[in-house]
Formats: structure tokens, sequence, C-alpha cells
């Protein structure tokens, strides 16, 4: 293995961690949300209601391609920047 097929691993692996520790920090959704409910307390009559808030939430649905595309295109990259040197036998 050369120096090229290590930096591509390298930064294969990081590219790869992005997306999954995203995933795992925003809560490790299934599917992937735009909105989130919101407790809002009432100070005047005591009473809470649900609100939905507009945010994204990274789901596995979006992660999961993601970490497999760079997979996939780190290890194309690997195959490609081999040693073609042939052994004389």
């Amino acid at each position: 293995m050369n120096t090229k097929q290590k930096r591509i691993i390298l930064a294969a692996l990081l590219a790869m961690l992005v997306p999954a520790l995203t995933w795992l920090i925003t809560g490790a959704e299934i599917f992937t949300k735009t909105e989130r409910p919101v407790e809002v307390v009432d100070e005047l009559f005591c009473t809470t209601t649900i609100e939905w808030q507009s945010t994204f939430v990274l789901g596995l649905d979006i992660a999961l391609p993601v970490v497999l595309a760079l997979s996939v295109l780190g290890a194309i990259l690997v195959f490609l920047f081999r040693n073609k040197h042939q052994v004389n036998a």
C-alpha cells in the first residue's frame, strides 16, 4: 500500500465520520425531520402547549447513503492509485 492510498483511506474515514457524528449528535433519528416539537409554558395561566419549531434534524435515511457513497468513492480511489508494478517470477 503506497502513501497515496493511505492518505485516501484516512481522508475517506474522516469524511465518513462527519455525517455519522452529526447523525449521532442530533439525536440518532431514523428519518430526517424538518420540525421539532417544543413545549411552551404560558406564565400567566401556567399551561403548557406544544409548538413546532422549524429545524433540520439529520436522519439515517440521508446519513447512511452519504457514508456509503463516500466509502465506495474511497475504495475506487484506492484501486485507481494502486501500484502497477509487475512482479517478475
